[in-house]
This record gives structure tokens, sequence and C-alpha cells, in this order.
């Protein structure tokens, strides 16, 4: 397609076509300064033309340029529409169309992903490749993120070559598999961050491989953490401490079921007396002072968990202070504080 004899066409080369995935490599050159471009169906050339068709994309100053669609339907038509724009007389080329179906359920290297657990701290899921799947590679990020990294200026829309790049280099952000695979993601930022951790999307991406273990395609997945729940009950816990010694005991932490984080910390008993007289001290101090500085413990699924204190000195007298969280997190999922008493064996020295 030309706009100029002295401009090559542009082609227009399909990346990949998988179950509920296509991508389509864009070459011109840089007498283009802009393509347009969306996915439909067959007669849709108007509709996008006139630029009312459903998800239309611009992408400016870049020559080679790969477009990605993912959660199509299944063994379905489409059809990939392009406009360029020459950068000298601004005017668009002719639409380009390029039809194409993606595979049935099956025929093709693909995975499915189960959703076994999530919350505003985590998710557990199960990724489940089908016979023609010999091998994969996740990544998973909050919302949006990869996407922006995929745009940059080191990708340009090549979702298959990031994350082939990031599995060649071995930078922990792609973990590969060869069968049915448990994976878990951790957002901890959601938890430090404002209240939209709630409803907040989890982007899964999957690259998967053909027989001869060159990447094939990439699979992309949506997920999104639950919504504040104003009716969830508060949390529990108790503690048991056993083996007191010179040095510590074993904190053993008994949950409820609702209970997803624990965080305590233990202080000197003079020390926290001596806090309860000063003019530092307000309500809510031992509150923020563990939640800032205490062990934080990610509990779902966990009824009982212990740890040992080994930094205690001999012969005094500490106080643990903990407390749960239900799934609300630390947006008023906080239970009451608790403490508990104990002295170490030992002789105290001076």
């Amino acid at each position: 397609m030309k706009t100029r004899g002295d401009i090559s066409e542009i082609e227009i080369t399909p990346q990949f076509f998988s179950e509920r995935s296509a991508a389509f490599s864009i070459q011109g050159s840089t007498n283009y300064y802009k393509y347009v471009y969306a996915l439909g169906r067959e007669g849709d050339r108007e509709s996008f033309e006139k630029g009312v068709l459903d998800g239309i994309r611009e992408k400016a100053e870049v020559a080679h340029y790969t477009a990605n669609f993912f959660d199509l339907d299944l063994d379905a038509p489409y059809v990939f529409y392009l406009i360029a724009y020459d950068r000298l007389s601004n005017q668009p080329t002719e639409t380009m169309e390029y039809p194409f179906r993606t595979a049935a359920k099956g025929t093709v290297p693909a995975v499915e992903i189960q959703l076994e657990h999530i919350d505003i701290y985590s998710g557990d899921y199960r990724i489940i490749p089908n016979e023609h799947c010999r091998k994969f590679g996740v990544a998973a990020t909050l919302g949006g993120e990869y996407d922006e990294v995929i745009e940059n200026d080191n990708y340009k829309g090549n979702a298959l070559e990031m994350l082939w790049s990031w599995e060649r280099s071995r930078n922990g952000y792609v973990t590969v598999g060869y069968q049915e695979l448990p994976y878990q993601f951790t957002t901890p930022g959601l938890m430090l961050g404002d209240e939209d951790a709630f409803n907040h999307p989890i982007d899964l991406f999957v690259m998967v491989y053909g027989e001869d273990e060159d990447p094939l395609s990439v699979q992309k997945f949506v997920f999104e953490t639950p919504a504040y729940d104003d009716t969830l009950p508060e949390a529990g816990v108790s503690i048991r401490v056993t083996d007191i010694h010179d040095n510590g005991a074993m904190y053993e932490f008994i949950l409820s079921g609702n209970a997803m984080g624990l965080v305590y910390e233990t202080v000197d008993e003079e020390w926290y007396e001596q806090l309860l007289s000063s003019g530092s001290y307000y309500e809510g101090y031992m509150e923020d002072l563990i939640y800032q500085n205490g062990y934080w413990n990610y509990v779902h699924g966990v009824s009982r968990t212990s740890f040992p204190e080994v930094t205690a000195q001999p012969g005094r007298n500490y106080r643990v202070f903990y407390m749960v969280m239900n799934y609300n997190g630390p947006f008023g999922g906080w239970s009451k504080m608790q403490t508990y008493s104990y002295t170490t064996t030992g002789e105290r020295s001076n």
C-alpha cells in the first residue's frame, strides 16, 4: 500500500494466532508518522474509517510496531484494520485489512488459569497447560504496569519478545513451568497503599512455547482483588508462650479462619512502663509502633503459626504486643491489640 511512489509498502505480518489472543507486526518506514488500527469483524471497515469502531488505537513515531489483542473469542473470525499517515502530506493510506480466525479450543498450545484465592495482598493461581503445551512462562503484575513496559521503546508492543528476553535473562520476572503449576503472586505494595487496593486488577501474562521450545504466543489473564467488605467479622487470635529461656521464648499464635495478616513485637517491660509515663506516649502509640516495625506475617489459610524470640536478656520482664487483620487489611481490618507478659529465665545482669 503506497501513498507516494518512493515509499515502500507497509507490511502486516501475523506474529501469532492463539485461542484467545493474536498479534500483528507492522513494518513501515519513517515516512509514516502514525498508525491507527483496530480489531473488528467483517464489514466493520466503514465504522473503522469513521473512527467509531470500538477499540481503535493509535501509535505514533514508530516504524516497526507490534499490535497485541487479548481476551478474544475462541474459534472466531476477526479482521485487523490499519491506516498509516504520511508524514509529509498528513494523508492516510487506504484501509488495510487482514482477516483471520482464532484457534479452536485445544488445537494449539495454550494454558488455562484457575484462580484459587485472591486478596489485597496475594493471589494463588493454578496454571494448567493443554496437551499441546510442553513449556510456558508466566509473569504477573499489578494491572497495567506491564502494558506500559510493552509499549516502551525497548519492545515497541512486542509482548512475546519482552517475556522471552526476561526468561532468557533469568531476571526473576518469569516463572517457567512444564506441567500444571501452582503459582503465587504477592502484591505487598497494595497493602501499603490506599483503598485502591480493593477491586484492583492483576495481570498474568503467559508465554507459550512450541514443541521445539521456541516462544509461540502470549496469553493475558486479568483478575481482580476483592471488594471491601464492611460486614466481615473481626479476625481473632490468641497466643501460647512456651519454652521460656534466658534469651526469649517460643510464641505460638492460634488464628481464626478470616485472619489474613499477623503482626507482633516484643518490648522490655521497663521500657514500656517508662513510655507510658512519658510525654511521647499517645493512644494508639503501640499499634503504630508494631505496624511500622513489628514482624509482619501473611497468614491466609493458616490456623497456627510459631516464631522464636531469641534477642531477650536473662531475668527480665517482656511484653509481647500482637494483633491480626481480616481480609480488609489495614483499611479497618485490624482487630484490637493484645499483650502477653513473661519473664526470661536466668540471672539478670545490671
